[in-house]
């Protein structure tokens, strides 16, 4: 143990020696007659002399050499705060002490230049070393699966996890089972070549389910559950999210892609424009559903360029939404943990026991091919199929 006295103050010092431990004890004495003095003295009790003035503060303890770095960005930022290693950003924090936590967090790791590397840039460093080895076929199979796995093109490699690549697989709707194993043949390799260049510790695709060679009935919300989700919409910005998905039949990334824009709530038809994945999907024609127009108009009221925006205004992210909004909410509601593609399917069946002609559906839920609709949503007869649309309000 060593105590230490304030600085701009003259002081002498004396060893004493404790088996194998030494404590060294600084006095801190007088700058004019050499008198120790007591504890926080500004001035000498034996001549009088006035003391240096002593900073109150502690100097915060220097981090180790190769622990990395924390500094603060100029300007107003909500996550100000760096932190690094090696010249590698490990992240944004809002605090400093966040900031400490995350270097802390990563002792121990070895951080490579590609420690942000993004799942796209994974796909062209892999794509370099793969292709000359691929047949043009080859080439065709692995092109076509990586286009599903655009909603996490994006992300950080280090991020993704088993769960994110099933969620893709599970919304492949009404695909073959040989396309979702192409996708999982193709999260495999590209978690391989990041396992081989120490981005991830293990290859995240392992385990996916592309499910059984024949169809399988979807998921849904049944009537009882739709029921907690819409009392609990009232007041619950989560719920409200939901309930929009259950009665549109939107992909996630679709609603979360509307601009307030493209939104017509003036019309004897209200509808939004939107939709992606297919050149069927696109631009697309969305009713807005009786159930769901209130919580569409409270939403068109909120700041922000997008129907469902962010905190800041912006795009809101499919994945945190998951797993900081919509999972948490699944817990409080004490519902079954379902993916959100739950609510596509669940939208799909209540259609179809509605009365909607299948052509009709496939055009609102942006399938490419009829057989989508008319063979996946199995869970009415086809007697029900005769039945208009607008039976949801």
């Amino acid at each position: 143990m060593r105590i230490i006295m304030p600085d701009h103050h003259d002081y002498t010092t004396s060893w004493v020696g404790f088996s194998s431990y030494t404590l060294e004890v600084v006095f801190l004495i007088c700058i004019r007659c050499k008198e120790p003095l007591p504890d926080g003295a500004l001035y000498c009790p034996a001549c009088g002399k006035k003391q240096a003035q002593t900073a109150s503060t502690t100097k915060a303890r220097k981090r180790a050499n190769g622990m990395g770095t924390v500094y603060k960005l100029k300007g107003k930022r909500k996550r100000p705060w760096v932190a690094a290693r090696k010249g590698v950003i490990v992240g944004y924090y809002s605090t400093k002490t966040e900031a400490l936590e995350a270097l802390a967090a990563i002792q121990g790791e070895r951080l490579s230049d590609w420690y942000n590397i993004t799942l796209e840039e994974v796909f062209e460093h892999w794509k370099a070393q793969a292709w000359p080895e691929l047949a043009e076929k080859s080439q065709e199979m692995y092109s076509g699966a990586w286009k599903k796995l655009s909603p996490l093109a994006s992300r950080k490699m280090r991020e993704i996890r088993t769960a994110d690549y099933q969620e893709i697989i599970d919304g492949l709707d009404g695909k073959s089972r040989s396309l979702k194993n192409q996708v999982r043949v193709i999260c495999s390799q590209l978690c391989k070549w990041a396992q081989a260049n120490d981005i991830i510790p293990r290859n995240y695709a392992e385990g996916l389910n592309v499910g059984k060679s024949t169809t399988k009935e979807k998921q849904i919300f049944t009537a009882e559950e739709r029921k907690i989700i819409e009392t609990a919409a009232k007041t619950d910005p989560v719920a409200r999210i939901v309930m929009i998905l259950i009665y549109s039949g939107m992909r996630i990334n679709e609603l979360f892609s509307v601009r307030k824009t493209d939104v017509h709530l003036d019309r004897q038809t209200p509808h939004m424009i939107g939709g992606e994945k297919t050149d069927a999907g696109r631009d697309r024609t969305i009713p807005i559903a009786l159930p769901i127009l209130a919580h569409v108009r409270a939403l068109m009221q909120e700041p922000g360029e997008y129907l469902v925006s962010n905190t800041q205004g912006g795009k809101k992210s499919y994945h945190n939404f998951r797993e900081r909004e919509y999972y948490p909410l699944l817990e409080r509601l004490e519902l079954p943990k379902r993916t959100l593609h739950t609510t596509r399917h669940t939208f799909a069946s209540m259609m179809v026991e509605a009365g909607a002609r299948p052509e009709d559906l496939q055009k609102i839920m942006g399938h490419a091919d009829y057989s989508v609709t008319a063979n996946i949503y199995n869970h009415a007869n086809a007697e029900q199929l005769t039945r208009a649309i607008r039976l949801l309000g």
